[in-house]
Parts: C-alpha cells; structure tokens; sequence
C-alpha cells in the first residue's frame, strides 16, 4: 500500500500544476504565470514527471500536428504555409528547425522520400490481373 501511494505521488496526471502545463503545452500555450522560484520548481517537477521540458513538450506537439497535416488527406489543400500557421509556427524557419530537430531531415527531403516509399510500396504490392 505504501508503494502503490508513492507511486501514485510521483505520478505526472495526478500532480495538477504538471497536469495544466501539459494541457497548455497542448493547446501551444504558455503555463500559468509564476514567479521564478514556482516557475523553477515546477519546470524540475515537470521534466521529472514527464521526461522533458515544458517548452520541449509544446514543439513536440506542435510539430505533431504538421506532421499529421503531412501525412494527412488534405495535405495538397492547404499549403505548407497554412497548416504551419495553424500549427503554431510563426514562420517557416522555425517549421523547419522543428522537422531537422525531430525528423533529421528537412521538410522537403521527407516529402521527396514520402513519394520514393509510396512509389515503391505501389510498384510491389500492385499486380493487374490480366
């Protein structure tokens, strides 16, 4: 019982100050306003729990929500631009920081690479009947 307690203690959905900096890191907000010491303290008590920073949590989801628009249906609709914007980028340089940070490759390298594995996977898994 002891352990189970000090377990649920440490853990991060439990905790609510972490909790609200995940939801803002989410939502690509900033975390509630705190003095210093809080902020500190919080930030150590976040990395703790969750495993990186908060700042590194809200590029993680911002550039998840590129990545599904990349991958996703209405990639060719909506530019580049836009579903940046949409994002939470503020410019392409920093959409592209975020695709050679998480990806090691830049936007258009994946896109080219995105098109070769397609290309592939089509010509090998495609036979008409004759």
């Amino acid at each position: 019982a002891w352990l189970e307690e000090q377990r649920r203690a440490g853990d991060w959905r439990i905790d609510p100050a972490v909790r609200a900096q995940v939801a803002a890191a989410e939502d690509d907000l900033e975390g509630p306003s705190l003095n210093s010491a809080e902020r500190r303290a919080l930030q150590r008590r976040f990395r703790d729990r969750v495993g990186v920073a908060p700042r590194t949590l809200r590029s993680v989801f911002r550039f998840r929500r590129i990545f599904d628009h990349a991958m996703g249906q209405d990639a060719d609709a909506t530019s580049w631009l836009e579903a940046g914007l949409a994002a939470g980028y503020f410019d392409q340089p920093q959409m592209a920081r975020d695709f050679r940070r998480f990806l090691g490759c830049t936007a258009t390298a994946w896109a080219r690479e995105q098109v070769e594995l397609a290309r592939r996977l089509a010509s090998h898994s495609y036979k008409p009947a004759p």
